[in-house]
């Protein structure tokens, strides 16, 4: 189970062991996904997101997020995008790692996020819901897909990315790589310094899109 006396060494090894089972839900919580598009009348161009709650028997809580993958119509599994996410409450408030991919999972890389990330978000989209986890499935639920670059300033190595909402900046941490985001920019209080971010990232989708 994570713990806030883990280590990060400890922490990504405990997410790790702990993802091996839940991949074996992924079957079934793909049906239950199927179900409620056919439910819904989503059409196989639609994209439909839907968020699903696990507690392993290692006793860590995942949620686990589908939707249809950006290059294709939805038939079966292979079809959706899946964002897994690993949570857990320390002396600040929740704390977020998320695994996510279109072509499969690399656990090598973590994206973190913490207490101050989701205030921040809540703050500036405006957002009435008080619940941490509403919080963090609505965000991801909004945002699950990111485009990102690497940025090198002195002894760090910043990180950039652009989602549906805005605008993530974190930081690469620890021997073990975690991008820790640090910063929520809202889209609506975007400057020029932002607005030439996002068109560099957008060509790199496209460049993606057409390879």
């Amino acid at each position: 189970m994570l713990t806030e006396t883990m280590t990060p060494s400890e922490i990504t090894n405990e997410i790790k062991t702990d993802w091996k089972k839940v991949i074996n839900s992924l079957e079934r919580l793909f049906r239950e996904y199927n179900h409620a598009r056919k439910k819904n009348h989503i059409s196989k161009k639609e994209n439909f997101e839907k968020a699903y709650e696990i507690k392993t028997a290692r006793k860590n809580n995942w949620i686990i997020i589908f939707t249809k993958s950006l290059s294709e119509n939805f038939k079966a599994i292979d079809s959706v995008t899946i964002c897994a996410l690993i949570y857990y409450f320390d002396s600040t408030g929740i704390r977020v790692f998320r695994l996510m991919t279109e072509d499969g999972f690399s656990l090598d890389d973590l994206s973190v996020y913490n207490e101050r990330f989701f205030s921040q978000y809540k703050e500036r989209m405006n957002l009435v819901l008080t619940n941490p986890l509403d919080i963090v499935k609505h965000f991801f639920l909004n945002n699950w897909h990111f485009d990102s670059k690497e940025i090198k300033k002195d002894d760090k190595v910043l990180t950039i990315s652009t989602c549906k909402e805005g605008y993530l900046i974190g930081e690469l941490q620890n021997s073990e790589n975690w991008n820790v985001s640090k910063t929520f920019i809202s889209k609506r209080l975007i400057g020029t310094d932002q607005a030439i971010i996002e068109n560099d990232l957008n060509k790199i989708l496209q460049n993606d899109v057409n390879e």
